[in-house]
């Protein structure tokens, strides 16, 4: 028995030094692996700045295209009707002057046609192409194309809220 026991004893020494064997050869397998590489993560999701690079100029450009029409069209609704609540309230108390402040509501409208007609100027310059991607080193129309479309969206902005505080003025 005693036979026995050393044998089992000296079998089971030897299975652990084949284990450890075993993984010191695992160990050097795993060190000799090359790191995974790791992606680099596109420029959008580290800064807020890049989102202006990451979005298409074209979007940029119809969006500022919307705000020339849409809010130019809620500054004349808006004076339209600041304009008509007066009138209303005028032709009143002296029914011979409604008819004489109807120029105010012509005004605002003037205000909605300016801003339909900025919006199909804008849209007639606009020049498409298919895709627009950006490489890494930006190409020189790539650039223009990307400015032009932040000064369409500029333009939009300042044309829709000109409008709107136009409208509200008339009204007023």
């Amino acid at each position: 028995e005693e036979a026995k026991h050393e044998e089992s004893k000296h079998e089971e020494s030897t299975h652990e030094e084949a284990k450890h064997e075993e993984g010191k050869h695992e160990e050097d397998r795993r060190e000799k692996k090359a790191p995974a590489p790791v992606a680099e993560r596109p420029c959008y999701e580290t800064s807020y700045l890049c989102v202006f690079e990451a979005i298409s100029p074209y979007m940029w450009s119809y969006m500022g295209i919307a705000l020339a029409l849409g809010v130019s069209v809620i500054g004349a609704a808006w004076g339209i009707f600041l304009t008509g609540s007066s009138i209303v309230g005028g032709g009143i108390k002296a029914p011979r002057i409604s008819s004489k402040n109807l120029v105010s509501i012509i005004f605002c409208e003037a205000v909605a046609i300016y801003g339909v007609i900025m919006a199909i100027i804008m849209a007639n310059k606009i020049e498409g192409s298919l895709m627009f991607t950006v490489s890494a080193p930006l190409e020189s129309w790539q650039a223009q194309t990307m400015v032009a479309g932040w000064c369409m969206f500029a333009v939009g902005l300042s044309v829709g809220f000109s409008n709107l505080f136009c409208g509200i003025c008339v009204g007023v």
